[in-house]
């Protein structure tokens, strides 16, 4: 279906205080509602706290119908519908929050559970975990909480808000096998390759590794490094930006070189 650019409307728009923490991505989710994941307006931890501002679309999941033949609605059971006008003045588009630099959100096309994969600060990368129907409202805490602790910087770090939900994986800067710097979400895998079904695969940009783990009773188990085994002529695939699937579930890995990658199962001579 093409699209003119004479046809388009602009449905929403914010100021960002910095170039940098920009989110980016947007999706439909599982009930048809238009998700949109912000930063949280860039320089460092930060500094007007808009993770925890619910009066702000910085830091933030933003959930809206767009099924108006103009403009948008706000889906009836979005968490700050009614809230307004209240003291903290939340914006009614707002879902989740407590996010730092959302880069790149899934849904598992078989269950509806939804992974946030959320940059770090400066020692920690995140992938937070929203089971089906029940992510509504939910805080993540930045920049109170990095990873799963205070934020190591004493003028952004603070208590473990009440309700806050801690990431379900997270991972040290560094250059290790489970180290890395800035994190790439990826999907779980619901494509052909029976023996690859569940798993959630993620990237770190800066440290070119590959991992998986699955989700079970909320809890992760059978993590997997794939960085040797997902590779292209034996070198390894390096800056990796995004991930994405086609339409029967095959896993595409980009690299910010230019070039996608498609996982296959094993080529058998």
């Amino acid at each position: 279906r093409q699209c003119k650019a004479s046809t388009g409307e602009l449905l929403l728009t914010f100021h960002q205080n910095a170039r940098n923490h920009n989110g980016g991505w947007i999706g439909f989710g599982p009930d048809d509602f238009l998700y949109i994941a912000t930063g949280d307006g860039g320089a460092g931890n930060d500094p007007k706290g808009h993770g925890q501002d619910l009066s702000t679309y910085l830091g933030k999941l933003l959930r809206i119908d767009v099924s108006p033949e103009k403009g948008y609605r706000i889906p009836a059971d979005n968490p700050f519908k009614d809230n307004a006008n209240s003291k903290t003045k939340a914006k009614p588009e707002i879902y989740a929050y407590g996010l730092r630099n959302p880069w790149r959100c899934s849904w598992d096309k078989k269950t509806g559970d939804l992974y946030i994969a959320d940059v770090g600060q400066n020692h920690w990368e995140e992938i937070n975990f929203m089971p089906a129907g029940k992510g509504k409202g939910a805080n993540y805490g930045w920049r109170l909480r990095e990873g799963d602790i205070a934020t190591p910087n004493n003028k952004a770090g603070g208590k473990r808000p009440q309700g806050v939900i801690d990431p379900i994986y997270v991972y040290k800067h560094g250059s290790g096998k489970k180290e890395g710097v800035s994190v790439t979400g990826g999907y779980a895998y619901r494509g052909p390759i029976t023996s690859l079904q569940g798993k959630y695969f993620f990237a770190d940009f800066a440290n070119p590794r590959i991992w998986s783990f699955e989700v079970k009773n909320g809890k992760i188990t059978n993590f997997e490094d794939w960085t040797d085994r997902f590779n292209s002529h034996d070198k390894k695939i390096k800056t990796i930006a995004s991930f994405s699937e086609d339409n029967d579930g095959n896993l595409l890995i980009i690299s910010h070189n230019g070039q996608i990658y498609q996982v296959t199962d094993k080529v058998k001579n």
